[in-house]
């Protein structure tokens, strides 16, 4: 019984070590923060962001926020507009070219 006793200990504390650096070793995403962007507050009380949408060929990014879409130059990273007049705005696609 002691055996058995030991072997359960082991296992246990070798399941415990992989365990630990499974999570010390978690690989990441590959994604990092290039630029923070102020975009100032929605209007109105709900301040809430959702969907960004990017279109690569004017070189703007959209971004849901409040009751308007925020316009940002994807360049230069300043805000080129808003589109307002919505009651919530949770995102916006990109307009098809023909």
């Amino acid at each position: 019984m002691k055996v058995l006793g030991g072997v359960c200990l082991a296992v246990l504390l070798s399941l415990t070590v992989v365990g630990i650096i499974a999570l010390a070793k978690s690989p990441g995403s590959g994604y990092h923060l290039v630029k923070s962007v102020p975009i100032g507050s929605a209007p109105g009380d709900a301040e809430y962001f959702d969907y960004v949408t990017v279109d690569p060929s004017a070189r703007r990014v959209y971004i849901a926020h409040g009751a308007e879409v925020k316009v940002v130059d994807a360049d230069n990273y300043s805000v080129v507009g808003s589109i307002t007049g919505f009651k919530r705005c949770h995102g916006c696609g990109a307009g098809a070219k023909s």
